[in-house]
């Protein structure tokens, strides 16, 4: 199929000037670039891509690599791709030679369910209503019209009668055209009926529409307009086509076609009123074939994409052809051992000075031979009066007027370097030996030795003003006005390393070398040095132009930069030269690597030429263009967890995924080599990455969330694509990775420290439990002590003295002092037994304790006492009880004696995390410092309260502000306070046990 794109226009296309051969060409063959074997079809989607259908299946192009499209077509039915076509709403059609029908969007092949599913899909068109129409091969009928979502088959209720198609056809103007081996069919736009046309092809017969709307006829006589003169047959001179032929016009005009097996051919603009001779018309046509770099003969596919490029498919491979700004003169292929001599003549013509031969090339034209066999040309140089004096290996030769005439060539073994003819008109040449000036009667020598004796290639050019500049040592130049010779001292400036080139341009000299670029101006010399600006490395030739531009042949290529920036720079090292280089991508054959000898001339039209290893080249300057759009950027496929998603936009991940792949596309295909694409996964990336010429982005270790793949590309001219591609894709988060797992896990660890706290606090609480029994224990140790020694002995001495009592005469008055001393005795040892009882047992009503207290100290004071209990009184531990019941009573004899309140509040409150007991009063207050516990010397009342409280497991707060009351406030929490329950005690005791061993 051959086809030129549908949609917009290139943004170029290529120059009909030149040849074929001058295009630059580009292959990827299936055995070294991975290219599909035997394409049969092209087409390029409204995203950039280029579409091929081949042999094995579907694929497509960025222009760095080939993608295969997978279809869901049983394995044992994978069929070639026989006809590809993109739609107006960017759907692309795929038809297979075994049959069937499909369409790709979306990412995914679907299938389009054409009835006639086993019949070879010849080809697509899409008419201005928006109908697509299939032509098919081997069924009746042969053509298929899908439109709304249904099929109709086109037959004979349309006029098409059973004859095999060849070729379709959708123009411009809605009409659609058809050829078959018989006849010519068009169906006018809004019509259901076609018509036969009077053209009869001459067996395969292809299709085409130029750029004024005319339906091309190309078959094995050649090409034609559908509508020509009637006074005979036109005459179109094309290379015959006899099988499988396809044409198309491209946007320049030029007619490219298949010729079958003899690769492809293209007519430039051609003509439809005919040349007038045969000479003329053929002198439009050219072709390509394997011979002349072609992949195969066998082409069955030919696209133009929108940027102006020519793409081919063949049986091994894929061609492309652009036009690059450096452009082949093919007929200088004869190059000398050193390379070609280039001359730019006053009159616009360049000389060429080959191996053995010399062309001339006039403004325009085309390369023409003048000298041949002199041997390789060594120097060129123009006198007055237009004569151009050519010096070859074994000739001397004058040419003018296009008469050559030989002369005495000088008698050097050296060969020449150089030649210039001064203002007298003398010829002079040199060696690198020397010089040698033309005289009436022969030649003179004048010897030039080089740095220490050493002979060097020695530069010679004519100024304008007569006098000729010749290079002498690496630091200096000799300016020659016969008879006064100068030399120009470089003076402290750095060596000429390897001067090879000297130009005079419109503000000084311009020396050229290994050691970069110099300008001499009088006696100053300003140099760029090649360390610090490559594009000026080993430069052989230096031209500039009227537009402001000086164009550099060197080691890197070709070099353009503007004269008014490459001045600054001269002046200021530390300015920046912007340099645009010319290299191998640039259609460049091959970088310099000769001697040199003025590599860069000017030509009458404007034309460039250079002179490298490879033959001469040119470039235009005034059609050189710059892309203007931005390129065209996509994101090709997501790769997750063995899963691809192809043409991404929003993607759910499966949970847990950490490690992907995103596969990307600039879609420039003139030079992707020099498209520039910068990357950034927002969510995971602060920069953005530079992959090279690479189109694919990895990452590993991704978390849940969702994220934001962006791509931005900028062309070969710097324009920027800044909206570029995005593509957002989500991981959903496992179960540990969930909000949820999050909160359990917080919750959880809360419940542990909780249970921690708890555990801890219980830990305290049995160890301040253990305190309290032991100190209960010794209490009523004590007690055992004092009523089982004390008071038993204590009774015993008062029943002996009762009994001495007893024998003591009643009237004796020392009976009633001993009766006395005993009552007392009994009273004391009623005290102790009373004490002893309080030692064993602890009333568990507080509050009464707390209440008899107050109302003892009540009794003389007119303060007024209230106690609230707050709470269902718990059974407290004994401890706990007299310790609370004691620091009570000092707080509330505190409040009485000292405070001069006139209201005490007090709360008792049983609470189920803690025992509170709480007093206020509304007296003077606390001395400062006393709250504090700063007690003065004797006073042990707020220390003893701490204390009491410290060992009750709980904490004392005293507060006072002068004037304005004290707040006493005593905590103690419920586990060392409270007596557990039964079920309680039962619950926890291992627990317990547990804890105080470890405690």
């Amino acid at each position: 199929m051959l086809a030129a794109l549908a949609g917009p226009a290139p943004l170029w296309a290529l120059d009909p000037d030149r040849s074929i051969a001058q295009y630059t060409h580009t292959r990827w063959t299936s055995a070294e670039d991975g290219a599909p074997d035997f394409i049969l079809s092209l087409a390029q989607g409204r995203d950039g891509y280029l579409w091929i259908g081949a042999r094995d299946g579907l694929f497509r192009f960025d222009g760095i690599g080939f993608e295969r499209i997978s279809t869901d077509r049983p394995q044992d039915d994978r069929a070639a791709v026989s006809a590809l076509m993109v739609a107006r709403d960017g759907t692309v059609w795929v038809g297979y030679s075994s049959g069937g029908i499909e369409t790709y969007r979306g990412g995914k092949l679907r299938d389009a369910g054409v009835p006639n599913a086993r019949a070879y899909v010849m080809s697509f068109a899409q008419t201005a209503d928006g109908a697509v129409w299939a032509e098919l091969g081997g069924v009746f009928p042969h053509l298929m019209r899908y439109r709304n979502g249904d099929w109709q088959p086109v037959g004979d209720s349309w006029g098409l009668p059973q004859e095999h198609p060849i070729d379709l056809l959708a123009a411009r103007d809605g009409s659609l055209w058809l050829t078959t081996l018989q006849s010519v069919y068009s169906l006018p736009r809004g019509t259901s009926r076609f018509k036969k046309m009077t053209a009869t092809p001459i067996g395969h017969a292809a299709l085409g529409e130029d750029r004024a709307g005319r339906i091309w006829l190309t078959d094995a006589g050649g090409s034609r307009p559908m509508i020509w003169p009637q006074h005979g047959r036109f005459p179109y001179p094309t290379p015959p086509a006899p099988r499988a032929v396809g044409t198309f016009f491209d946007r320049d005009g030029n007619l490219w076609g298949i010729t079958g097996p003899e690769g492809i051919f293209r007519v430039r603009t051609p003509d439809a009123a005919g040349e007038s001779t045969a000479a003329a018309a053929a002198a439009r046509v050219g072709t390509i074939r394997e011979a002349d770099g072609l992949t195969s003969n066998l082409s069955p596919a030919v696209l133009e994409d929108r940027e102006g490029n020519i793409w081919v498919g063949t049986a091994l491979g894929l061609d492309r052809f652009r036009d690059a700004p450096v452009a082949i003169e093919p007929a200088l292929r004869h190059i000398p051992a050193w390379g070609d001599v280039l001359l730019g003549a006053s009159d616009g013509d360049v000389f060429v000075g080959g191996a053995n031969r010399i062309h001339r090339i006039p403004p325009r034209g085309v390369p023409d031979i003048v000298l041949d066999n002199g041997g390789d040309t060594e120097a060129l140089c123009e006198g007055s009066a237009g004569v151009v004096w050519m010096v070859t290996a074994r000739r001397l030769v004058r040419f003018h007027k296009n008469r050559s005439t030989n002369l005495p060539r000088p008698p050097s073994e050296l060969g020449f370097n150089d030649c210039a003819v001064d203002r007298h008109g003398t010829l002079w040449l040199t060696d690198s030996g020397g010089l040698y000036r033309q005289t009436g009667s022969g030649w003179a020598f004048q010897p030039l030795p080089g740095d220490d004796g050493a002979r060097a290639r020695k530069t010679l050019i004519a100024k304008a003003d007569g006098s000729l500049l010749v290079s002498a040592t690496s630091k200096s130049l000799r300016s020659i006005d016969y008879p006064r010779q100068t030399t120009i001292d470089i003076g402290g400036a750095r060596p000429l390393r390897d001067l090879r080139t000297i130009y005079e341009g419109s503000d000084g000299v311009l020396l050229g070398g290994a050691f970069g670029l110099a300008r001499v101006r009088g006696k100053s010399v300003r140099f760029l040095d090649a360390e610090r600006v490559s594009a000026v490395a080993g430069l052989t030739g230096i031209s500039q132009t009227p537009d402001g531009e000086t164009w550099l042949m060197g080691r890197r290529g070709i070099t353009r930069v503007l004269t008014a920036e490459l001045d600054r720079a001269f002046d200021d090292p530390r300015r920046p030269l912007n340099p645009r280089i010319f290299d191998s991508r640039d259609g460049l054959p091959a970088y310099n690597v000769r001697e040199g000898k003025r590599d860069v001339v000017r030509g009458g039209d404007g034309r460039l030429w250079f002179a490298t290893a490879a033959g001469t080249v040119w470039i235009d300057p005034a059609r050189l263009t710059r892309n203007p759009a931005p390129p065209p950027v996509a994101v090709s496929a997501l790769r997750a967890c063995g899963t691809s998603y192809r043409d991404p936009v929003r993607v759910t991940l499966p949970s847990g995924t950490t490690s992907i792949e995103i596969a990307f596309s600039a879609l420039s295909l003139s030079m992707p080599e020099r498209v520039l694409v910068r990357y950034q996964l927002e969510g995971a990336e602060k920069n953005w990455q530079d992959p090279g010429l690479r189109r694919e982005a990895f990452y590993t270790n991704l978390g849940p969330g969702t994220y934001r793949f962006r791509v931005i590309a900028r062309n070969n001219d710097g324009v920027w694509n800044r909206d570029g591609a995005t593509l957002e894709f989500t991981i959903p988060p496992t179960f540990l990775q969930s909000n949820w797992f999050v909160l359990l896990t917080i919750l959880a660890l809360f419940a542990l420290l909780w249970i921690a706290y708890s555990l801890r606090l219980r830990q305290v609480t049995a160890r301040v439990r253990a305190t309290l029994e032991v100190r209960l224990a010794e209490r009523e140790r004590i007690a055992r002590e004092l009523h089982d020694t004390l008071l038993q002995s204590f009774q015993g001495l008062v029943l002996r003295f009762q009994a001495v009592a007893d024998r003591i005469p009643p009237d004796q008055p020392l009976r009633s002092v001993v009766e006395q001393a005993l009552d007392r005795a009994d009273a004391a040892l009623i005290e102790g037994r009373d004490r002893v009882h309080e030692l064993r047992t602890v009333s568990g009503n507080l509050a009464g304790a707390i209440t008899a207290v107050a109302g003892e100290l009540a009794v003389h004071s007119t303060t007024r006492f209230a106690l609230t209990v707050e709470g269902h009184p718990r059974e407290l531990h004994p401890m706990v009880h007299d310790e609370v019941a004691n620091v009570a009573a000092e707080a509330i004899r505190n409040a009485f004696q000292h405070a001069r309140a006139s209201e005490i509040e007090a709360i008792l409150s049983y609470r189920p995390g803690e025992l509170r007991f709480d007093l206020r009063d509304d007296g003077v207050g606390l001395p400062a410092g006393l709250a504090a516990g700063d007690a003065p010397a004797g006073h042990f009342g707020l220390t003893g309260m701490r204390e009491r409280a410290l060992r009750a497991g709980g904490a004392l707060v005293i507060s006072s502000r002068k004037n304005a009351g004290t707040e006493v406030t005593l905590s103690i929490p419920a586990g060392a306070a409270y007596v557990p329950s039964r079920d309680r005690k039962r619950w926890f005791a291992p627990l317990t046990r547990w804890l105080g061993t470890a405690g």
